[in-house]
C-alpha cells in the first residue's frame, strides 16, 4: 500500500502542530483535510486515520487522558536507529 501522499501530509502537520514532539491526531486530521482534501484514509484503503498511522509503520501512537473519562490520540514519527 503506497501511503506516501498522506504520510507527507501528516509529517507536515507534525512540523506545524507538534507539542513536545507529539501531535494530537484530531488536530492533524483537520490540518490535512484543510490543506490536502484529497488525502483521506479511504484513498489508501484505510478505514481511519489511526489505521493510516499503523499501516505506515513510521508513526508511534499514544493515548492521553483528557479531563473527564475521555482519551485523545497523539502521534509522532518513530525514531529509527541505523
Amino acid at each position: 500500500m503506497g501511503l506516501s501522499g498522506i504520510v507527507y501530509a501528516l509529517r507536515e502537520a507534525t512540523t506545524e502542530l507538534a507539542i513536545d514532539g507529539w501531535t494530537r491526531l484530531t488536530d492533524a486530521e483537520a490540518f490535512v483535510v484543510e490543506r490536502y482534501p484529497d488525502q483521506t484514509p479511504d484513498q489508501y484503503g484505510c478505514r481511519s486515520w489511526k489505521q493510516v498511522l499503523h499501516e505506515s509503520r513510521i508513526f508511534e501512537l499514544q493515548y492521553r487522558e483528557n479531563s473527564g473519562a475521555s482519551r485523545s490520540a497523539w502521534f509522532r514519527e518513530r525514531e529509527f536507529h541505523v
